[in-house]
């Protein structure tokens, strides 16, 4: 896990999000909002929030600042689009 955009205060509490690689491929991954408590523990008992789990890559991320405790990712993904062709044969 590594952190990704901006850190912000949410009632005076550290708010910033996680990038999680999915699986062991390097550019897959997933974005998740960590909150931190006033002693620096998480304040969610799950630690993180999953936020963007859709398993492909994820760029320029942007965090927006929270407002009235609700959060923001702005981010472009690459998703593959996979065409699978049937063909009827006639006989």
């Amino acid at each position: 896990m590594m952190h990704s955009g901006d850190l912000h205060l949410v009632d005076g509490k550290p708010y910033f999000v996680v990038e999680k690689r999915i699986n062991t491929t390097m550019l897959p991954t997933s974005l998740n909002a960590v909150l931190l408590n006033d002693n620096g523990d998480f304040a969610w008992t799950q630690q993180y929030i999953p936020m963007a789990t859709f398993n492909g890559s994820k760029t320029y991320l942007t965090v927006l600042k929270p407002v009235n405790k609700q959060a923001v990712i702005v981010f472009k993904e690459q998703k593959q689009v996979m065409l699978i062709l049937l063909f009827m044969l006639k006989t």
